[in-house]
């Protein structure tokens, strides 16, 4: 990374502040702070992130300490600057250090290190709320400064979420059956998980192969007839092609595969999202199995 896409620290002149905007600027910068140690807080919960993390990854949260180090500069200047910070309940936390080093991540959540960023940060929300929660600053760098923090961090926020969902598809067990398909060759009635999907015509060319295929799962079942179309048949029944394209395998004019039930390794396995999967669940809850 080139020196000039670092986010440099302001060069705002604390003393032509007021005290309600030296607050205020205080409270932005505290929340930053905050928000930064809470993406990586984050992330330490994320024992499989090691593993996600690419070369252009690792060189996107150096930018995000660049950032923390620069922020927490900015702060200890704007506190030596007025004699009032200077009595706050606890000694400023703030440490000019990486918060990861290379792969290895440091206790983020020492406790040591909180409480006293809590302590400080709450002293200044005191004083910003009795201050009357003034925002009265108006320096256009201070603004652009703090937006551009904003959108990396929601960048940041985002790429979290995604890895704790990889995480929870990853823990979820992939041989947990979700989709069961049953057919009742009396009715004619062929359900998955409990959803009525179609009635079926008795003697059909449908009714005939699942009374068979259910008999022998998994199996190439065969369907006799002068000029059956087995596959056309199955091809126009009203159900979501992810679900169709797993229970009937291998479909042809006169035989298939017919697969009573589907696990998540095997959505996951065909590409599958976990999105996907949950719409399919609303559609056709598994608790009817």
């Amino acid at each position: 990374m080139s020196e000039g896409t670092r986010l440099q620290p302001l060069t705002v002149d604390f003393s032509s502040l007021d005290s309600k905007q030296k607050l205020y600027l205080a409270k932005l910068l505290n929340d930053k702070i905050s928000q930064i140690i809470w993406v990586f807080c984050e992330i330490n919960k994320i024992p499989v992130l090691i593993k996600l993390l690419t070369a252009d990854s690792s060189f996107s949260f150096d930018e995000l300490n660049d950032w923390y180090v620069n922020i927490v500069d900015v702060l200890e200047r704007l506190y030596k600057t007025d004699v009032s910070f200077k009595n706050l309940a606890a000694a400023p936390p703030w440490k000019k250090i990486k918060i990861l080093h290379g792969h290895e991540e440091e206790i983020l959540n020492d406790k040591t290190f909180m409480t006293k960023h809590k302590k400080h940060y709450s002293e200044i929300e005191r004083r910003w709320i009795l201050a009357g929660k003034p925002e009265t600053i108006s320096t256009y760098q201070i603004y652009a400064w703090a937006e551009s923090i904003e959108q990396k961090l929601s960048s940041y926020r985002n790429e979290v979420e995604v890895l704790q969902n990889k995480q929870k598809q990853f823990s979820l067990d992939p041989d947990e059956v979700l989709f069961t398909i049953k057919y009742d060759s009396i009715r004619g009635m062929l359900s998955v998980n409990g959803v009525l999907i179609q009635k079926v015509h008795i003697d059909s060319v449908l009714d005939k192969f699942m009374s068979k295929a259910q008999k022998n799962p998994t199996k190439r079942t065969r369907v006799e007839g002068s000029k059956p179309n087995l596959s056309k048949t199955i091809g126009n029944i009203k159900m979501p092609k992810l679900l169709k394209d797993l229970f009937f395998e291998g479909r042809s004019k006169k035989s298939c595969i017919l697969n009573l039930t589907i696990t998540r390794g095997r959505l996951l396995e065909s590409g599958a999202s976990s999105g996907e999967i949950q719409d399919l669940l609303q559609r056709y809850p598994s608790q009817f199995c």
